[in-house]
């Protein structure tokens, strides 16, 4: 398996536990290993925007996406202007006795 394809299959296994930190911890350090304007660091980005979204690091989350809505494929441009207006959206007050 490249090293590529091991990294998101761990990123993706900790986002899916809820892991949000294991996720950046694992993705973090190797976002410059994958170029912006390659398949692959796409999806690392957006992997990586996800986690940080969820441990509330809104404006780091922005910083990595700002540079989506250049890209060279529409789609991606449409979904980093979705995400965002998301994570630029007020957080949500949540009830202390909210399970």
């Amino acid at each position: 398996m490249s090293d590529f394809k091991q990294v998101i299959k761990d990123a993706e296994l900790a986002l899916s536990k809820g892991e949000y930190n294991l996720c950046i911890e694992i993705l973090y350090p190797r976002r410059d290993s994958f170029k912006i304007n390659t398949l692959e660091g796409i999806n690392l980005r957006f992997l990586l925007i996800t986690a940080l979204s969820g441990v509330n690091r809104n404006q780091e989350a922005l910083d990595l996406c700002k540079p989506l809505t250049k890209s060279k494929y529409s789609h991606i441009r449409d979904e980093a202007l979705s995400l965002m207006q998301i994570l630029k959206s007020p957080n949500l007050q949540i009830p202390e006795n909210w399970n």
